[in-house]
Formats: C-alpha cells, sequence, structure tokens
C-alpha cells in the first residue's frame, strides 16, 4: 500500500513537471512568435511549439509558425526580386527570373512579365538611339565632304581668278 501510494505520488510529480516543462516552453515560443519577423525565428518557435503537440493549442500555434515562416521566405525572395530592377535590361531580366521562382506569391507573376517587358522597351530605346546616332553622324561625313568639295572649288575658282588677273595685267 505504502509502495503504491509512493509510485502515484511519484507519477503525479512527474507528470507537474511535465506540466511545468511544457507550459515553459509553450509561454517562451508565444512570446517569441509575438516578437518574430523573420522566417528563422518563426521555423524555431513552429519547433518549439511541434515538441509539445496537443499541449493547449500548441499544433495551431506550430502552424501558424510554419505559415508566417514561408510568407518571410516568400517575402524576402519577393524584396530582392524588386532590388533587382534597376534600369538596365540585364537586372530586369534576373529580377523577372526571381519573380518567376515564386510566381503565385502576391503581384509577382505581373512583376516578372512587367520586368521582361521593361527590358525590351529599354533594348528598343538603345536601339533607335544607336540609329539616331548613326543616321547623324552620317550626316556629319557627308556634310563635311560638301564642305571639303566647296572648298577645293572655291580654292579652283580663287586660283582660276588669280591667275586670269595675273594674264590681263601682263
Amino acid at each position: 500500500a505504502l509502495a503504491e501510494e509512493l509510485e502515484e505520488d511519484i507519477a503525479y510529480i512527474k507528470e507537474r513537471k511535465e506540466e511545468a516543462r511544457k507550459e515553459s516552453i509553450y509561454s517562451y515560443a508565444l512570446s517569441f512568435m509575438k516578437k518574430a519577423n523573420d522566417e528563422k525565428t518563426f521555423k524555431s518557435m513552429a519547433r518549439d511549439f511541434g515538441s509539445i503537440s496537443g499541449y493547449k493549442d500548441s499544433d495551431s500555434l506550430k502552424k501558424q509558425c510554419e505559415e508566417k515562416a514561408e510568407e518571410c521566405r516568400l517575402s524576402a525572395i519577393y524584396n530582392k526580386a524588386v532590388s533587382q530592377i534597376f534600369q538596365n535590361p540585364e537586372s530586369l531580366r534576373k529580377a523577372a527570373e526571381i519573380f518567376d521562382s515564386i510566381s503565385s506569391y502576391k503581384d509577382s507573376a505581373q512583376k516578372a512579365e512587367e520586368c521582361r517587358q521593361r527590358a525590351e522597351e529599354i533594348i528598343a530605346e538603345k536601339k533607335r538611339i544607336e540609329e539616331e546616332k548613326r543616321i547623324a553622324a552620317e550626316k556629319r561625313k557627308k556634310k563635311a565632304v560638301r564642305i571639303s568639295i566647296i572648298t577645293a572649288i572655291s580654292a579652283v575658282v580663287c586660283t582660276a581668278i588669280a591667275l586670269v588677273t595675273v594674264f590681263v595685267i601682263i
């Protein structure tokens, strides 16, 4: 009878100790969950809640932490893509690839298409400017040739007039 009573007391103490352990983990994870703002912290809190599965609402809190961790992961990728958007085709193409990797997140698919379109617009604009420069250079070259021809003709005419004047005087 005494041994049985002792075993019951030991079992009760173990239960209380286990309950205190679970409560400690629960309280710790809950307080950090409220402050968390990154994938790593949310994953850590999900592991903590998972370690006390079945205790209070730890299972639903674990799921919330996993969802928030995924949101943070996708948000980080999205922000990386946004940071890649510069006004040059290479960075716009890289940003489009990153957006494509998370196409179901927010407006990523739309952003990817916008980046590709903007890259093509920039390329088209550069080609247009290069063509305008080539045409302008060609016009300058033709103008220089015309000026050279006119100068040469003027020099010949001046020389001819000078010679005629010399022959008339002589």
